[in-house]
């Protein structure tokens, strides 16, 4: 089989997942770099901010940040979660709820309405996670590891996935998203890649605005996607 044909044979396994050119991937480009966005608060489904207490241990939830259109993981592992670098670890009273984008480094594979190959695993399950508190991607298999900052542990992608700094506020029990800490250019390239997908979900402008104020409202993860691969 040729290069040309494995790439198109490879897109057309995964209906619904995003593909690229292995030279197109950010292979070299590891370091992981803080960008600060305009504070927002993560909402519930009923516009008001999201209480900290409210998010159940093991579900996974998915949120707007820093775009209009950038899908991002909140999870409640339900043990405390370490910092890594400029990102401080879990917030709240156990220091369990953390944040993630949910884009694969490797090919950008992000939740769509009829499919996301990439989701939380709390517990150990399948092929690809071997231990609890994984975020594994069906596209190519790509491991992620929550407890360790969204470190890769297996898999083609050449680095972590993007952290999301979350502060928590024990007096109103908020939690606010300010900042990312992963690769550079990695939402650039999803919102350039995805540009005609993602124009006719949220606008033609409005899908790479960045979020400001509240985010859009956070859901299960099962209300964005129809189906959720297992792998």
């Amino acid at each position: 089989m040729d290069r040309r044909s494995f790439i198109t044979g490879a897109c057309a396994t995964i209906i619904g997942a995003a593909c690229l050119d292995p030279s197109e991937s950010f292979a070299g480009k590891n370091d992981a770099k803080l960008k600060e966005f305009e504070k927002a608060v993560i909402t519930g489904a009923d516009g008001k901010p999201l209480k900290a207490a409210d998010l159940k241990e093991g579900e996974s939830f998915i949120f707007n940040y820093p775009y209009a259109s950038s899908p991002a993981f909140l999870i409640n592992t339900g043990s405390e979660v370490g910092a890594n670098g400029d990102w401080k670890g879990g917030v709240g009273e156990k220091k369990s709820i953390v944040a993630f984008v949910a884009i694969c480094t490797h090919a950008l594979s992000y939740p769509s309405k009829n499919l996301s190959s990439i989701a939380y695993r709390h517990k150990a399950e399948g092929k690809y996670a071997k231990k609890d508190h994984m975020i594994t991607c069906c596209s190519h298999g790509s491991v992620f590891d929550v407890d360790a900052g969204g470190k890769r542990i297996d898999g083609p992608a050449p680095a972590g996935l993007t952290a999301i700094l979350l502060e928590h506020d024990p007096a109103t029990d908020t939690l606010t998203a300010s900042a990312t800490y992963g690769i550079p250019k990695l939402h650039k390239k999803f919102l350039k890649r995805n540009k005609k997908k993602l124009r006719k979900i949220y606008g033609r402008k409005e899908y790479k605005q960045k979020v400001a104020g509240k985010t859009a409202p956070m859901k299960k993860m099962e209300e964005i996607s129809e189906n959720i691969a297992k792998c």
